[in-house]
């Protein structure tokens, strides 16, 4: 099973981030990314920037506020 990027560190993110690993992902395959935690559920936080190109990668939006979400769709 491949990786999957999960974009925010919030309580929303917490809950997708349980979900993925209740369905078979292991903490270490998914890419936790945002600009206000260093660490999250035991996984180092990257900077928000994503790739340019992120052609055939999982990618989730884990961000609970709307107007903060739509910046990133």
């Amino acid at each position: 099973m491949s990786g999957v990027v999960l974009i925010g560190a919030g309580g929303h993110a917490k809950v997708v981030f349980e979900a993925l690993v209740t369905a078979g992902y292991p903490p270490g395959a998914i890419s936790v990314r945002a600009d206000h935690a260093q660490v999250f559920m035991g996984q180092d936080v990257l900077s928000p920037e994503c790739p340019d190109d992120l052609t055939g990668s999982k990618v989730h939006v884990a961000i609970g506020a709307n107007p903060v979400r739509a910046r990133f769709l």
